[in-house]
């Protein structure tokens, strides 16, 4: 007889449009593609303030402990989620309150923020209502780091800015660096693809949602003690000046180098780099 129809999972199972990542075809024009999701993605449903949310912004605590909270902002990939912090987040178990927060728009039936405006009015009210009136440190790695860059500023505007803000690997839009591992940065989002993060149609079109909003992203000065946490290998070969691929801030701040690449220091590096960042922020007294 026939096979049952799920006994194997076709490429692009979860949807057509995060499918196509898989496919020589949409690779050869990453650029091409991506247009056409940015297109689409104007299509779908958009908040412009908290109350049009169909569901209240999630936020999500993955570790407990007394020292200062850190609020982790999830990136803008097509993996993004509360599970890009859990290894980091396991090695501050004990130690202090990890929570992790979502961009909305990648789940099903989740609008997307119209303007950026719109995306950090909500993320601060999150934060704020999941930290309650005591300090607290902002994080995010690669594009999570622009988010709290931005909201940093947000916060502060509101007369709550955060004790410390915590870099991860973050580069600007349109880096030579990143450029020149556009496979490499695509690789390792669909080696990530999982049952947790289904590159499915919301997905991909949240991802490309987010894209216009970030295009003229700068980073912004902010007023807490910064750490930028820099990967110490890079991603993928690299053939100019011998430090010149790695990650840099233009604003006042300490460096530290965290184990493994791009991806590897908060992957399977992580309890390492939490670490490093624990220790950075026991230095504050936080």
């Amino acid at each position: 007889g026939a096979a049952p129809a799920d006994a194997a999972t076709p490429d692009g199972a979860g949807g057509l449009l995060g499918g196509l990542f898989r496919q020589p075809k949409a690779r050869a024009d990453a650029a091409g593609y991506a247009e056409l999701l940015v297109k689409l993605a104007q299509f779908r449903p958009s908040f412009t303030a908290p109350a049009e949310l169909t569901r209240p912004a999630g936020i999500l605590r993955l570790a407990d402990g007394p020292a200062t909270p850190v609020v982790c902002c999830c990136t803008m990939s097509l993996l993004s989620g509360a599970h890009e912090y859990a290894r980091l987040a396991a090695g501050l178990r004990g130690r202090r309150n990890v929570w992790a927060l979502p961009n909305p728009g990648f789940g099903v039936g989740e609008e997307l923020p119209a303007d950026l405006d719109a995306l950090l009015r909500v993320h601060a009210d999150t934060v704020l209502r999941a930290v309650g009136p005591g300090e607290f440190v902002l994080a995010g790695h690669s594009g999570g780091a622009m988010v709290a860059n931005l909201l940093a500023a947000e916060l502060d505007r509101q007369g709550r800015a955060p004790a410390a803000v915590v870099l991860m690997d973050t580069y600007p839009p349109g880096s030579e660096v990143l450029g020149g591992w556009t496979s490499q940065l695509l690789d390792g989002m669909v080696e990530r693809d999982s049952a947790y993060t289904p590159m499915d149609d919301h997905r991909a079109t949240a991802w490309a949602g987010y894209l216009p909003l970030f295009l003229d992203w700068r980073p912004a000065p902010m007023s807490a003690a910064t750490l930028l946490v820099r990967a110490s290998e890079p991603l993928g070969e690299w053939t100019g000046e011998p430090d010149g691929w790695r990650s840099v801030w233009p604003y006042p701040h300490e460096t530290r180098d965290a184990a493994g690449d791009h991806f590897t220091m908060v992957g399977e590096r992580g309890p390492e780099l939490a670490a490093t960042v624990d220790g950075w922020l026991a230095e504050r007294g936080l």
